[in-house]
């Protein structure tokens, strides 16, 4: 795995698709010094141990390597990714905070007017990793793939569980709701994780659209 981080005015990991690296933009430029002199430090916007952050966590471990610095991953969960990427902006324009800018960051452009920051906040750095995400439906349901999911759920109220409103899988869990004709609440989860938890049980909720891997036990 080869990982290359330029040097940037403020720094962001930007997850285009599902995930990237960019940085918070500067008015102006770090000092000539050799750069990386100390500890790097990434924000990422979703709790410890869910598929971002494992993903983050090896690309890191490589580019640490790489630049012979440690660095440090700071989790910062909340309002969609909006809480990292609002202390990314906010950080200082010194090339050693970057952060996780994943899908939700585009989707947050669009459905809110009050954010607490702007785009022309942030500078992308380079693109980390595409993360495809998965239908995935409690195994008490008897269907065994889309087609037969859809057919079997038009017959009944069905519930889906999202990482929250906004979320990639929130909106592309309504698209499917709304192109099959399905009926039946959203129920929103802190994580990837908790979302999973209601499909073993099969309490709440029939199915949910997550990342690879995410509902792997």
């Amino acid at each position: 795995m080869s990982v290359t981080l330029r040097r940037p005015r403020r720094a962001a990991l930007l997850l285009l698709g599902l995930t990237a690296v960019a940085t918070a933009r500067a008015t102006s430029t770090p000092g000539d010094g050799e750069w990386p002199a100390r500890p790097i430090k990434v924000l990422v916007p979703y709790v410890a141990g869910g598929p971002v952050d494992n993903v983050t966590r090896m690309v890191m471990e490589v580019a640490a390597k790489s630049l012979k610095q440690p660095i440090v991953i700071e989790n910062k969960p909340g309002a969609n990714t909006q809480v990292a990427t609002a202390q990314l902006a906010r950080s200082a324009a010194d090339g050693y905070t970057f952060g996780v800018v994943p899908a939700a960051y585009t989707t947050n452009l669009v459905l809110s007017d009050r954010l607490p920051y702007k785009s022309s906040d942030l500078a992308a750095v380079s693109h980390m990793v595409d993360i495809p995400l998965f239908l995935y439906t409690s195994a008490t349901t008897p269907a065994r793939n889309t087609k037969e999911f859809v057919a079997w759920a038009k017959q009944r109220s069905v519930s889906y569980a999202s990482t929250g409103p906004g979320s990639t899988g929130h909106l592309l869990g309504e698209m499917l709701a709304m192109s099959a004709g399905l009926k039946g609440p959203t129920w929103p989860t802190t994580a990837v994780r908790s979302s999973c938890q209601t499909l073993w049980r099969a309490a709440w909720t029939t199915f949910s659209i997550l990342p690879a891997g995410g509902c792997l036990k």
